[in-house]
């Protein structure tokens, strides 16, 4: 280095990420005779980071070294965490339409953006995500862009570059925002106003632990011309932590699509530790639904199926999984277990085979009785021959009635037979007394029947 040893001579290496430039080192040259790698230096480089080693004075004079730098590369000794140490964390963001387009491309696996945030589009339900295994479009980053299931229909679930569909049988469509570091996640929208099928469409958000348990945060349902934001989010999430965003139609038979492009941004500068979801409480609460619905399932497991009929060991079924859904987004023990005792007595009173036979014999007995009784009341009124229509009629009456198997049917036959029976001719009189309206000659009779006859009293001569 010959004698300009400390007279502001140095070597500065900056490095450059697309945005910023900054010093990583700065170092004077102290020694003329300076040993091997005095002025080495290691960048960690990201895809389109630039970096710069410069030989430079501070003096308005020529200056040379005699230095034999050599560069190597090594990918697998890369560090995120130093290239941070130079640079601060890096903001990242993902676009919706972006989002698409790069899953697609990224063989339907889920995206990391500036190695602070990844992105993931699922179809299914929160407990059993699915990745998407189609598409349309061909990932060129143009309108026909789209994840799509089975045959990409209407009815089905997906992301388009611009909006999401929940199909049907609870299909829904799920974005998860996962943080690769300590950051705050801001999920923000313009106002685009919203196409939907049916009413009851709705956002329902969630935060994930690390270890995948999802805590219910809130839900909102979807309207037309809602502000920017509306449905937006902002939360601070730990690394490994993920915000879900589960879109769904609410409805077995319905499907729903959303126009939101929203945008994610994460942000490790405005990460606040305070604000993160500890999740304890979420899991003591969930430890308490568990606990009913193993409870629930036990007591259930104590019925046989064989003593109930198809129908009504599926009420069953059905009332254990309304309750399990129920509960997902409720947050009072209280409530929950008024819930869980309201469900206990509607599968209790769920009849068994027996318990129907028996009142369905009942039945069958009533209304033969109530029956009979009907016609016994009339006999007055038919002649001989139309008594035996009658009885005829009520012997069809009791086979049928034998043969059904619905209480409801029952009743309904039972109402039949009586207009039946009100049709049916009732000749005989049953007036056995007159009255008699005037006393005079040339007077009436009116008979209880309507039956009006001449009446003529004859004056007996005196002698």
């Amino acid at each position: 280095t010959g004698g300009w040893v400390g007279d502001g001579i140095y070597f500065q290496a900056l490095q450059y990420n697309g945005k910023v430039t900054k010093s990583f080192f700065k170092e004077y040259v102290n020694d003329a005779h300076a040993p091997a790698d005095t002025y080495a230096v290691t960048y960690n480089l990201k895809e389109g980071d630039v970096a710069y080693y410069v030989f430079g004075s501070e003096m308005a004079l020529r200056r040379n070294i005699n230095l034999a730098p050599v560069f190597t590369t090594n990918s697998a000794n890369y560090s995120a965490d130093a290239r941070e140490e130079v640079f601060g964390p890096t903001v990242a963001e993902a676009f919706l339409y972006q989002t698409v387009t790069d899953t697609i491309n990224n063989n339907y696996e889920p995206v990391t953006y500036e190695e602070t945030l990844t992105v993931g589009l699922y179809h299914g339900t929160v407990e059993e995500k699915s990745l998407f295994k189609s598409h349309k479009g061909k990932g060129s980053g143009t309108e026909e862009d789209a994840l799509i299931v089975g045959s990409g229909n209407d009815s089905d679930a997906g992301f388009q570059r611009w909006q999401f569909h929940a199909g049907l049988n609870n299909d829904n469509a799920i974005m998860e925002f996962k943080a690769e570091r300590d950051m705050e996640l801001t999920i923000s929208h313009k106002s685009m106003g919203t196409l939907f099928y049916n009413t009851g469409s709705s956002l329902k958000y969630y935060a994930i632990d690390i270890d995948g348990f999802a805590e219910y945060l809130e839900e909102r349902y979807l309207s037309n011309d809602t502000p920017d934001d509306f449905y937006g989010y902002q939360i601070s999430l730990s690394k490994g932590q993920s915000l879900l965003i589960e879109f769904t139609a609410n409805d077995l038979e319905g499907y729903a699509v959303a126009s939101i492009e929203w945008v994610a941004t994460a942000n490790p500068k405005e990460y606040k530790s305070s604000e993160v979801n500890d999740f304890s409480d979420a899991r003591e609460l969930q430890t308490y639904k568990d606990g009913l619905v193993t409870q629930l399932n036990e007591y259930v497991g104590t019925l046989s199926p064989l003593d109930y009929s198809i129908n009504n060991y599926s009420k069953i079924e059905s009332y254990v999984s309304d309750f399990v859904t129920s509960i997902k987004k409720m947050s009072d023990k209280d409530k929950i277990l008024e819930l869980y005792n309201e469900t206990l007595a509607k599968i209790d009173n769920v009849l068994t085979l027996f318990e129907e036979e028996t009142l369905l014999q009942e039945a069958k007995d009533n209304a033969i009785k109530e029956a009979e009784e009907y016609i016994n009341s009339k006999k007055a009124s038919y002649t001989a021959s139309e008594w035996t229509n009658v009885l005829n009629e009520f012997d069809s009456f009791k086979l049928t009635v034998s043969l059904e198997t619905s209480i409801t049917n029952i009743n309904v036959l039972l109402i039949q037979f009586k207009t039946t029976i009100d049709a049916m001719p009732a000749t005989q009189s049953t007036v056995n007394t007159v009255i008699i309206i005037c006393c005079s000659v040339g007077g009436t009779l009116l008979l209880a029947a309507g039956i009006t006859i001449p009446l003529i009293i004859k004056k007996k001569k005196t002698k």
